[in-house]
């Protein structure tokens, strides 16, 4: 991500975070006393000329907006959603399903990637004993169950959707500009779950 996207999310952030803390009836000076810090800090993000994770969590906790509000909307909105894919299987799967037409085939596609982010990134933040186990609802075993079975069901889920959407198929498609691509990345991938004995 460049630095012009960088500020520009921080600045989304920040504008996000204003408009949930006056919903929620806080002044700045009263959200940082409650989350433990400086007035002149919740400006600095709001204005998005600073970026304080916990903070931002700790302020979205105190004035009951979602993650899904304040950082997930941002990027979705902004640009394209090829770009703010991060790696090039994300990338080649928008590219197959974009143009497909079929009714809810993005959103379940984009939920089984979100999750699948979700389990390497929980797992990943749990290593830190510094990191705070106080972000997730759910324990760390019952996560991990629950992801295993939402992506086990995820076949059969699409298999419904794609049976609902007729000759709307023939539309899921990679441009053919993209075929070393993706045979480069189906050969990774096969590569990597041989290895898995």
């Amino acid at each position: 991500m460049s630095n012009d996207s960088k500020d520009e999310l921080t600045l989304r952030i920040g504008e996000k975070l204003t408009a949930a803390r006056i919903e929620s009836g806080y002044t700045q000076s009263r959200a940082a006393r409650a989350v433990g810090t400086s007035q002149s800090c919740i400006s600095a993000i709001e204005h998005g000329k600073k970026q304080n994770v916990n903070i931002i969590i700790a302020l979205i906790k105190l004035y009951g907006a979602s993650y899904e509000d304040v950082f997930g909307a941002v990027q979705v909105k902004e640009r394209p959603r090829a770009e703010s894919f991060s790696d090039e299987g994300s990338e080649l799967l928008w590219e197959l399903i974009k143009d497909s037409g079929i009714k809810g085939l993005e959103t379940q596609t984009d939920m089984a990637v979100k999750i699948c982010s979700y389990m390497l990134l929980r797992k990943l933040y749990a290593e830190n004993p510094h990191n705070s186990h106080k972000l997730f609802q759910l324990d760390t075993e019952e996560t991990m169950e629950r992801c295993v079975k939402y992506l086990s069901a995820q076949p059969k889920d699409l298999d419904r959707l794609l049976s609902l959407a007729g000759k709307k198929v023939n539309r899921l498609e990679v441009p053919v500009g993209k075929n070393p691509e993706l045979r480069a990345f189906i050969k990774e991938c096969e590569r990597i779950l041989l290895a898995c004995t």
